[in-house]
């Protein structure tokens, strides 16, 4: 449901589609014609077809709504990729429809408070948010800043 930078199909080495997400919900195109069936075990994928010029507004529209409670008698778990939550309206929209929200965070990229006030969108929408997924995580870089505080207090010759 990134419907300003999609990238599910690339990332799954898919060619994008002419009909998707976007021609299902506003009824332009059946969905049976644009989701791709076993991607992998277990997997169907129903990529992003053609860029649409209000994201904002399909994301809160009753047709996308009424689009899960359809398939959610048909699939056991519904998942949507979304844009990221600071300064677009779009997946504090997408969370207050869904059921959960996993929020996904690169390490070392955000500053925590960037990161509080994206949980805080999220929540102040209705969205129940589950869990987080740290990504690109590396022990070596991790505390860097910490470290520049801890040497600040380094015991030592005070003729620095």
């Amino acid at each position: 449901a990134d419907l300003r930078r999609p990238s599910v199909a690339k990332l799954l080495d898919l060619e994008r589609p002419k009909i998707g997400l976007v021609e299902v919900i506003m009824g332009h195109a059946k969905f049976e014609d644009a989701i791709v069936r076993s991607v992998d075990e277990n997997l169907d994928v129903l990529p992003i077809g053609g860029m649409p010029p209000n994201p904002t507004e399909i994301l809160s529209s009753d047709e996308l709504a009424d689009f899960i409670a359809k398939y959610r008698e048909e699939y056991s778990l519904i998942l949507f990729d979304s844009c990221p939550v600071l300064g677009l309206a779009d997946a504090p929209t997408l969370a207050r429809l869904v059921d959960g929200t996993v929020f996904v965070l690169e390490a070392n990229k955000v500053p925590f408070s960037q990161a509080r006030n994206a949980l805080k969108r999220l929540r102040s929408t209705g969205g129940s948010v589950l869990g987080l997924i740290l990504t690109k995580y590396r022990a070596l870089e991790a505390g860097h800043d910490y470290n520049y505080q801890y040497n600040y207090y380094e015991y030592g010759d005070g003729n620095r």
